[in-house]
């Protein structure tokens, strides 16, 4: 039997908020970023969703050359 075909239409809202003291090795500060996205199928405006994402992470230097680094993250969807 044959797959069925959906086509979607898709709208992403994304945020970001950088606080860390460096893009590659972070030892102080906190990175969040946020997704919004909103789906519809294209043919039938009956199906549609959303998700939400949310992700933060948290970094402190502990030695001279050591970090703790924290992640925490949270997701809906509908």
């Amino acid at each position: 039997e044959a797959a069925t075909q959906l086509k979607l239409a898709r709208l992403t809202f994304d945020v970001e908020r950088d606080f860390r003291d460096d893009n590659f090795y972070p030892t102080t500060g906190s990175l969040s970023t946020g997704s919004l996205i909103y789906g519809r199928a294209v043919d039938n405006g009956e199906l549609h969703y959303g998700k939400l994402v949310l992700t933060s992470n948290y970094y402190w230097p502990v030695t001279e050359k050591g970090v703790l680094a924290v992640r925490g993250s949270v997701c809906a969807s509908t």
